[in-house]
């Protein structure tokens, strides 16, 4: 009678502990799936995983939330191109055009804009005709508007909101191409391609100030006095 007590009570506990393993590994398993699909909510529920806010947020303001257009970004750096381009205009016309109409202020100085051949050194000369630029290469370009001063040092000035726009255009578009990419609307080929053409850009655009920067006039005399050194040596 005894041992069939003892066998009796040896299979209840066996029982009782099968059962607490199974219930402690649902409980686990039940833990790792709450972690796994908490996290995973966690990208979208803010209920799930919260945000940290500033602590000096005021009681209901939400964060500063900033959507950005890389079209919208292009259409600013045009914007303030021809903005730029009306501006040279304007003072070519206005204050230019007048002063190398008049000449140097010292009378024979040959410095600046005043060292061509004609109408000759240290006289005035007409801006629509008998620019450098025209002078060189029979027409001028739009160019011309920020080839002498004050116009080339106030364009220069202005010129920064140009390309530091286009610029920000250039990234966002590159962001833009490479989340297409990724979502499979784009062929590899042609994100290789864009990887390439990407440093190339950015680089162009930066070198594109030396339309300000380089004096053509002062070119000219060098390129000139070059070649007058070369013949002499010849």
């Amino acid at each position: 009678m005894t041992r069939m007590l003892q066998k009796r009570d040896i299979s209840i506990l066996r029982e009782r502990s099968s059962r607490e393993q199974s219930s402690i590994a649902s409980i686990v398993d039940g833990k790792r799936y709450g972690c796994i699909s908490n996290f995973m909510k966690g990208a979208t529920e803010e209920n799930v995983a919260p945000r940290r806010k500033p602590l000096r947020m005021k009681k209901n303001q939400e964060l500063i939330k900033l959507s950005l257009n890389a079209e919208s970004w292009r259409f600013v750096a045009y914007l303030f191109f021809w903005s730029m381009v009306i501006l040279a205009i304007t003072l070519t016309k206005t204050i230019v055009v007048g002063r190398l109409k008049a000449g140097p202020e010292v009378e024979g100085d040959q410095c600046g804009p005043f060292n061509q051949d004609t109408p000759g050194k240290g006289l005035g000369f007409d801006f629509e005709t008998e620019s450098h630029l025209m002078q060189t290469f029979g027409f001028a370009n739009i160019c011309a508007n920020w080839d002498y001063t004050p116009s080339r040092e106030i364009v220069a000035m202005s010129y920064p909101l140009f390309e530091y726009s286009l610029l920000i255009y250039l990234v966002l578009d590159f962001l833009t191409i490479a989340l297409s990419y990724k979502r499979g609307e784009l062929s590899k080929w042609f994100w290789n391609f864009v990887k390439i053409c990407f440093p190339i850009e950015i680089v162009l655009c930066s070198w594109f100030r030396k339309c300000i920067n380089v004096l053509f006039d002062e070119t000219k005399l060098r390129h000139k006095n070059s070649v007058n050194h070369s013949h002499h040596f010849s």
